[in-house]
């Protein structure tokens, strides 16, 4: 459970390479369907995925930065001057 009590997110769904596999997917059952109007709805699909896929890749980026930036509290310290 995260911080609020709500459930955490699976970690698929902040993961960058899951959306665009499935971008892929989508974009592979496109090429495969005869039917315009099918072929057209499954590209918006993957376009949709590959904005998830980007969404992700930022949260990461942000979660890294904020840690990278976080030292443990001995170290963050100023030592005191006498």
């Amino acid at each position: 459970m995260g911080s609020r009590g709500w459930p955490l997110p699976s970690p698929r769904i902040i993961d960058p390479k899951h959306w665009r596999d499935r971008a892929e997917e989508a974009r592979l059952l496109a090429a495969d369907m005869k039917n315009e109007r099918l072929r057209e709805t499954l590209l918006r699909i993957a376009k949709q995925y590959e904005l998830l896929a980007e969404r992700a890749q930022r949260a990461v980026s942000n979660e890294a930065a904020m840690h990278s930036n976080l030292k443990p509290a001995r170290e963050a310290a100023e030592p005191l001057e006498h």
